[in-house]
């Protein structure tokens, strides 16, 4: 059976692997597709599944996730460095990232691109996401684990607070906003890669010791919206209802690069008037 683009990455972004468990959480979360595009797609492809045989089924979806592979890795990393640091995100945190091989730059179809990583407990790599350095190119490395999203660790591994964005640069900008304001926050920080809840459930079944979740999502309809369905099902699942859920979207611009990006530039603003001050005094 032929499936379009659209109908493969939504098998790949569930966490089941047989007919029934894909077919149910997509059942699932089709009420709170945003889209109205991706959510008929979505029935579509329910009804596509349930037409098919058990074996026809599963080796479908075991084709559509195939053997993951990082792309290969340039020796040089200065564009997606300096992308980076456009951005705003700090020394430190870039540093951070190539120390622990949550970053670095490759090349698809020709084109300059960041790769994030995400890992498993072993150090593992099983997930990666591609960014554009100067397109729009954002997509998952194929056959990528969605349940090992990239995250950026916290200083204390024994933490218990996880804060989540939609895209690792957003996670990434909170960890140098943390750096410009002073902070005393220390956590992991995670990126669901999207609106899927699946990396958050995957990685609180893999820390049961996490009691506190804060959402970072974009501050839009879709952001808010995601935002509160992700915390109605942390309070309706069993498993973690324990955990105090908070919803904290950025005080300023659509996502927290756009706010780092603000908090930079009021920063270098107040420093020109200082060095005006002092020049004026000196006169």
């Amino acid at each position: 059976m032929e499936l379009n683009e659209m109908e493969k990455r939504l098998i790949f972004q569930t966490e089941g692997y047989g007919k029934s468990d894909v077919t149910y959480e997509l059942r699932m979360c089709l009420p709170y597709i945003p889209d109205p595009v991706k959510r008929k797609t979505a029935a579509e492809l329910m009804r596509k599944l349930d037409a098919m045989p058990e074996k026809d089924c599963l080796a479908l979806i075991q084709d559509i996730r195939k053997t993951f592979s990082l792309p290969w890795a340039r020796r040089c990393a200065t564009s997606a460095v300096s992308y980076l640091q456009r951005r705003g995100i700090s020394p430190d945190v870039i540093s951070r990232c190539f120390r622990d091989g949550l970053f670095y730059e490759a090349r698809h179809h020709g084109e300059p691109v960041c790769v994030f990583v995400g890992k498993d407990e072993a150090g593992k790599a099983k997930f990666a996401c591609m960014r554009s350095i100067a397109g729009s190119l954002r997509k998952d490395v194929y056959g990528s684990d969605k349940e090992y999203s990239f995250c950026y660790p916290p200083r204390n591994p024994d933490s218990r607070h996880v804060a989540v964005f939609e895209a690792p640069i957003d996670a990434l900008s909170h960890a140098t906003l943390q750096e410009l304001k002073g902070w005393k926050w220390d956590g992991y920080r995670l990126s669901l890669g999207g609106t899927s809840h699946v990396a958050l459930t995957a990685f609180l079944k893999r820390h049961p010791e996490i009691r506190r979740v804060s959402l970072y999502m974009d501050n839009d309809l879709g952001g808010l919206k995601n935002a509160r369905r992700i915390k109605a099902m942390l309070h309706e699942d069993q498993r973690f209802r324990h955990i105090r859920v908070g919803v904290n979207p950025p005080r300023t611009g659509k996502d927290y690069n756009e706010m780092l990006l603000h908090v930079i530039g009021q920063m270098k603003d107040q420093q020109r008037q200082c060095r005006q001050k002092q020049a004026a005094i000196s006169i």
